[in-house]
């Protein structure tokens, strides 16, 4: 009997490491309802299953490079997406040797689906892959006995940096969350079980702050009727912890995160508070795309400015 733990996500040959989660569903849906006034369904068949994975990773800037705010095309990684069940040995720790159940995507797309911070924590980046049936090869596939790769160095490590809204500094940040709002279609063709189609349908990204400081709903900060933002004055910062010591890299040092966007930021919760906890104030920003750049921009090797 055996047990297997997770490990590193590979992009074609690059593995992105910190995984802190991985799942895989299926999507199948069964028909078989009871006809001719029978009680009992008789027949029961598969008519559809749509194969998708999710990961999330702390390593966020290793995972941004390799996949960004807009997706990207599973078929473009020469080796396909690769996720590992990683045996745990009897008795010790892992097995070595090719021992391992590897999980291939050759086809379809992968996306980000939020990136978020909470006070004291870490940032995190969660990922969606959903397969695509290539007219041959199931369109999720495990192979055992697999090697895993060479493991990543895993030491990125992200908190929340300087945040500004509109031109308006938001310095007193609790939580932030992105949702990057990729819709994905999935469509099968002549019968087919898996999708034999896929594409992004639309893109709308989402940001939201929270803050204990319920001065930013005002008229000099967020006011009431809302914010317009652009992507020159509309910019948040990850900022890159040390790694193996304390405190943080240096800002002129490229290795922190810079997002941009823009779009109408507005106060969603003007004042949020219970018993003797302070007050919070919740500030969102609807992203909207300003005709040239990608509705959030992402610089992963960037000084904090």
């Amino acid at each position: 009997m055996s047990t297997w733990s997770i490990y590193g996500v590979e992009f074609n040959a690059t593995v992105v490491g910190g995984i802190t989660q991985q799942a895989g569903r299926l999507g199948t849906t069964i028909v078989g309802e009871a006809r001719s006034g029978e009680p009992y369904p008789r027949n029961k068949v598969v008519t559809e299953q749509k194969p998708e994975v999710d990961f999330t990773s702390i390593e966020c800037a290793a995972a941004l490079a390799q996949c960004g705010a807009l997706g990207g095309s599973i078929a473009d990684l020469a080796a396909g997406l690769k996720l590992y069940a990683y045996m745990n040995l009897d008795g010790g720790l892992r097995a070595a040797g090719s021992t391992h159940r590897k999980i291939t995507i050759v086809e379809g797309i992968v996306y980000p689906t939020t990136l978020s911070w909470q006070n004291a924590g870490l940032a995190q980046v969660a990922y969606r892959a959903m397969a695509k049936y290539d007219g041959s090869n199931a369109p999720i596939a495990s192979t055992d006995d697999s090697a895993v790769p060479t493991a990543s160095d895993d030491d990125e490590r992200f908190t929340c940096g300087p945040v500004t809204i509109g031109g308006v500094t938001i310095d007193q940040v609790t939580s932030l969350n992105i949702e990057f709002g990729i819709e994905v279609m999935a469509k099968a063709r002549q019968g087919a079980i898996w999708p034999t189609d896929i594409w992004i349908k639309s893109i709308s990204p989402t940001i939201t702050i929270t803050t204990d400081d319920v001065l930013d709903w005002a008229a000099a900060a967020i006011p009431t009727g809302g914010l317009a933002c652009t992507q020159a004055n509309t910019i948040l910062y990850l900022r890159k912890w040390n790694a193996g010591g304390t405190g943080f890299l240096s800002d002129v040092t490229a290795q922190h995160i810079k997002l941009a966007a823009a779009g109408l930021a507005h106060v969603e919760t003007p004042f949020d508070g219970s018993g003797s906890d302070e007050q919070t104030t919740t500030l969102k920003l609807e992203v909207a795309y300003d005709g040239t750049n990608a509705p959030i921009a992402i610089n992963t090797a960037s000084a904090i400015t």
